[in-house]
């Protein structure tokens, strides 16, 4: 297993976040809406990348009073079950001060794991939030409290 890291994006990851974007959703997010993301301080990006450059995954969240909302996070299917994802919620949980709250679909089941693993908790469903195919979402919610605890164990 290669060492990767984590670190803010930049504008010469956009292709390569779009284009995961692209293969991992139904209604994928733009290159420009990276591109907003990246210059909007409410909003942060970051990437996973092997020690040597080679690009892994992103997650992206949005801050608004004081509460923040992580509405994309994405990893190569090849770096899958390397703990990527879980390093990259990891760092997010880290950064952000106050709550974060995220939906996922009903049926991600490695997804819902992965979340529970970093400490969020279930808090609640969307009916028929996500379309192609519809689907109800579960919402989950990560506590500066939780961060605490996580770190006791």
């Amino acid at each position: 297993m290669s060492a990767f890291g984590i670190r803010e994006a930049k504008a010469c990851d956009i292709a390569e976040i779009a284009a995961l974007e692209a293969a991992c959703f139904s209604f994928p997010w733009s290159a420009a809406d990276f591109e907003t993301m990246i210059a909007a301080p409410e909003r942060t990006l970051l990437v996973a990348e092997e020690a040597g450059g080679g690009f892994l995954g992103y997650i992206g969240a949005y801050t608004v009073a004081g509460e923040t909302d992580i509405s994309t996070v994405a990893v190569l299917p090849a770096a899958r079950g390397r703990g990527v994802g879980y390093a990259l919620v990891s760092a997010l949980t880290a950064k952000m001060p106050g709550d974060i709250f995220l939906e996922v679909r009903k049926s991600n089941a490695a997804a819902r794991a992965l979340y529970e693993k970093c400490g969020f908790t279930p808090c609640g469903e969307r009916k028929n939030y996500y379309a192609a195919p519809r689907e109800d979402a579960v919402l989950y919610h990560f506590s500066p409290a939780g961060r605490r605890e996580n770190r006791e164990k």
